[in-house]
């Protein structure tokens, strides 16, 4: 199923729905415990991206509908 698609039908089950606000309950973590100091910063730009992109998709295709 592609992203858009998805999209549609996330817009679908959500249409009839008065939404206030999101909360995003989605997200990325290191994938073994680890100090945050010591985490790559290609994991952080990779939880970063998962985290923020997510959440604004998600807030977009709820908007539209």
């Amino acid at each position: 199923m592609t992203m858009r698609a998805r999209g549609e039908r996330l817009t679908a089950l959500l249409n009839d729905l008065h939404i206030t606000f999101l909360i995003n309950n989605f997200g990325k973590i290191s994938d073994i415990p680890i100090p945050f100091l010591v985490t790559s910063g290609k994991e952080i730009d990779e939880i970063t991206a998962i985290n923020a992109n997510s959440t604004l998709k998600v807030a977009k295709f709820i908007s539209l509908g």
